[in-house]
């Protein structure tokens, strides 16, 4: 892994005051009143059930021959959720991951509406593991452990990293970047692109880690995860510079 030189001033997205990140462009969330936000949660708790699909969804086992086939074409394998495989290059890249059955610090809340179509142990080995942010959907704790032990990187937005250690992965398998900054795997280049979003896993530790959206870079491919974003109406012209031909919309 090779990495671009990063700035040692503080990120203006970096408020010192409260030594937590922040949106340039501040969520809509944060100008609700009480009651327009009671009336979010209540959506989102009361409402679940409605928002499920009705059945099973159509499944399509991997063919990993095909898939890790040493060409030119970028190959893509969805798991569910925000949770991607793919092969660039020759590389493999795993985004988002998570395998547990549940994506809440609680098992009996926000469960799996159905099982990933291969589990963890099935997978081909993984090159490097790109992470966006650290919600409970993005980042699994069970996961992560499973890949602890072998020789996986890990990409992540600024903070995450800490976190990562804790879990038991070595500092030297990981590489934080803050927004606009870029590092390198091989013929893979990966640049941290702003996301409008949040970060927190407890009530606590809110905005204290970065977020972000990713460009990865094959010499025959550019993509783009969004990582979560909102909708914004000013596009980051990072993103449009680097025109990807690929495009990934997650939540």
């Amino acid at each position: 892994m090779t990495e671009k030189a990063i700035s040692n001033t503080t990120p203006p997205h970096y408020y010192t005051a409260d030594q937590r990140f922040h949106n340039v462009r501040p969520s809509v969330y944060l100008h609700m009143g009480w009651r327009e936000r009671l009336s979010v949660l209540r959506r989102l708790l009361f409402t679940a059930r409605s928002r499920m699909p009705e059945q099973r969804l159509p499944e399509v086992t991997p063919n990993w021959r095909e898939f890790l086939k040493p060409d030119n074409k970028t190959r893509i394998i969805w798991f569910g959720h925000s949770s991607l495989l793919l092969n660039m290059d020759g590389l493999t890249v795993l985004i988002d991951p998570v395998f547990s059955a549940s994506a809440a610090p609680f098992p009996f809340r926000i469960k799996r509406f159905q099982p990933p179509v291969v589990p963890m142990e099935a997978l081909p080995a993984i090159d490097v593991i790109v992470l966006s942010h650290n919600h409970y959907d993005h980042l699994d704790r069970v996961t992560i452990d499973f890949f602890r032990d072998k020789k996986t990187h890990f990409v992540t937005p600024l903070g995450m990293g800490k976190t990562l250690q804790k879990w038991g992965i070595g500092a030297e398998r990981i590489t934080e970047r803050d927004w606009y900054e870029e590092c390198a795997c091989k013929t893979l280049r990966l640049t941290a692109t702003p996301a409008r979003n949040a970060s927190g896993r407890t009530p606590f530790d809110h905005n204290r880690t970065l977020w972000c959206s990713w460009v990865l870079q094959s010499p025959h491919e550019t993509l783009y995860y969004s990582g979560d974003s909102a909708y914004d109406d000013q596009p980051c012209k990072l993103v449009l510079d680097l025109a990807p031909r690929t495009f990934v919309p997650i939540h």
